[in-house]
This record gives C-alpha cells, structure tokens and sequence, in this order.
C-alpha cells in the first residue's frame, strides 16, 4: 500500500465527541449508534438507522482450538456487496432494510457451506438487541452473542441450521474512523472471546476462539475506498487486531493495536508490510507483521473477484500468530463483470 498519512500505531479511543454532519443534512446511524444506549456488551445497536445508500454490519468469527474449523456470521442491513442495491441505489433513494442478509460461511475438514441470501425486513424484526433475517436471528441474551442459524446455501439450496453462542472475554469501549472523515467506523465489539458451534445440518461441532465487531458507514464502501485489508489473531490473553485502507484518492491508513482480556487498549508498533502473493482472481493480497518476519496463507477460506479471506501465519508483536485476514477491493466492486458474477453467488426473494 501507499505511504501511510497516519502511523500503523494510530488508535482513536472513542469517537468525536462532535457528531459530524451526514451530507443530506441529517445525522448518518453511525452517530446514532454512539448517541444511543448500547444494547449488547458495550456494543452498537442492531436497530440503528441506516440512510439510503449506507450499510451496516455485525460481524462473528470461530476459529477451533486445533484451527481446522471455522466459521463466519455476518448480519448484514443495506448489503454493501448486492446488485441489486448497488443498481438501485444508481436509481435513487432506497430501503437499505430491503437488501439484508444473514451471511454465513462454514469452513472444516470435509465441511463447508455458504450462505448469502438477500431479503427484505421491516423495523419489526429489528431490536436493541436483536436482528431478524429470513429464518435467522443474531441477538445478545445477557452477556452472550446467540446466533440461531436456518439458512439454505447459496446456490445450491442445501440446509444450514444450528446455533452458535460467542461469550466475551473482553468488551472495549473502542470506536474508530476509517478513512478520512467520519463516513465509515469500526467497532472491534468484543476482539477476544469462546465460541461454541453446534450446527445440525451440516453436522458439525467446535469450540474455539471467537471476535466481534461491527461497522457501519453513510455512503457506499467503493465511494471511499480503492481496498482495505484486515486482521485479528489471538495471542494468550489479547488479541491483536490490524486494519489498513486505501481511499480512491489514493490516501492510506494503517490502524494496529493490541486489546488485553482486561479491556487495555495498546498500540503494536514496528510492523511492516508483507506480501501474501495474489489470489486466483489476481488481488494482490498482503499482510502486517514484525518487522523482518514473514506472512503466510496456511488456508485459503474465501477466493472471489473482489474479495479474498484466509487464514494466515504472521507476527505480530513479537509472537506468532494464526490470524483470520481479509482483504477487499473496492475498485473491482465498481467492475460490471464483478456484480454479475456476484448474483449467483446469491439468493434473493
């Protein structure tokens, strides 16, 4: 990536004190979220407002404690990744509630399933602390991030359902800017954290490391950025967390720091970048380590043409680390070839 104008170990403890205005006058969720009172473990709401064009998201991740299983659940509100949204929202205002998904990704030894099917939900299946979509439900039960899964693959059909359970270890009050200005933000929820996965179709069972986070913006992901990378491991008691972008105006930032399981929020200082080669459909991916250490894809989970997600061995802060990595190009989301290619990796009613 290009020079960075803000240092790798730039961490923003709290959001603006002064809530930026949305360009349309109004107030973006983002500001919402942090004018209302979270509804999970020092968390973002799940019903925040979402204006027309913008998004938002909640993100789990597991890892099993052997790192040979796997799983992803993203409940999505104004799908930044859909074609229909992306068409719509060239035709003017629209429902970003219309474009929602319960993403789901399963990755294990002779396993693997994925789910992205799009609908369209009301206020009502909105809460505090829980979000409806289609069949699923993602909702904080006291100190517990529940998710009850009845999804079908994309696009095949086959079933998925079961329950996932995260329980935080660490819950920081920590919001961050991405890019310049106050467009995006990024809530590391609860970085550290078990997971325990108990699906019945398909049959799979683990226990594991988990994270949590959510991120939400007022404008789509490809107005702002050219692409971003971003990862979490877990490193005994912390974790450490790294999120690098690159706008369309070619400006970087590089934001890096460790979260202790007693919520101690620190920068992690002098890592560089390392190349972790290009994807099969030619995304140049790379990944933050130590200094004059290297990185390294152990597996590949997610390979498409504009967005890649591995598991990748790296340093950071002087330890080794199994981290999940992720990496999007907002360039190739602007592609025409892409969004066609990207309906059939999804279902819609």
């Amino acid at each position: 990536m290009a020079d960075h104008d803000e240092g790798l170990a730039s961490v923003e403890l709290r959001g603006s004190s002064t809530l930026p205005e949305h360009p349309t006058g109004e107030p973006g969720p983002v500001d919402r979220w942090l004018a209302r009172r979270p509804a999970g473990p020092r968390g973002p709401r799940f019903d925040a407002s979402v204006v027309p064009g913008g998004y938002q998201w909640h993100y789990l991740d597991g890892v099993s404690d052997d790192a040979g299983l796997a799983i992803v659940v993203i409940a999505m509100v104004g799908n930044p990744f859909s074609p229909a949204y992306w068409w719509r929202r060239r035709r003017g205002k629209t429902d970003p509630l219309r474009y929602s998904a319960m993403n789901v990704a399963i990755y294990g030894r002779g396993v693997s399933a994925f789910s992205l099917y799009e609908r369209s939900i009301s206020a009502a299946h909105r809460a505090a602390g829980s979000i409806t979509i289609g069949g699923s439900t993602m909702a904080w039960i006291k100190d517990q991030l529940v998710v009850e899964l009845d999804e079908r693959t994309t696009p095949w059909g086959t079933p998925i359902r079961g329950r996932v359970v995260f329980r935080p270890e660490c819950t920081p009050e920590t919001v961050l800017q991405l890019g310049r200005g106050d467009l995006h933000r990024w809530w590391p929820t609860a970085p550290i954290g078990r997971i325990e996965v108990e699906l019945d179709q398909p049959s799979l069972r683990f226990t594991g490391h988990g994270y949590h986070d959510a991120n939400a913006g007022i404008v789509p992901l490809e107005s702002t950025f050219a692409e971003w990378s971003w990862c979490r491991a877990r490193a005994h008691d912390a974790a450490l967390l790294c999120y690098d972008v690159r706008t369309n105006e070619g400006t970087a930032r590089g934001l890096a720091y460790r979260v202790e399981r007693d919520g101690t929020v620190g920068p992690v200082e002098g890592l560089e970048e390392a190349t972790l080669g290009r994807s099969r459909w030619g995304l140049r991916r790379s990944a933050r380590c130590d200094r004059g250490a290297a990185a390294g894809i152990r597996r590949s989970l997610e390979d498409g043409p504009f967005y890649a997600r591995s598991l990748t061995d790296t340093s950071l802060g002087g330890q080794p680390v199994l981290a999940m990595h992720e990496h999007l190009s907002g360039d190739r989301l602007t592609k025409g070839w892409v969004r066609y290619l990207t309906r059939h990796r999804m279902r819609s009613d």
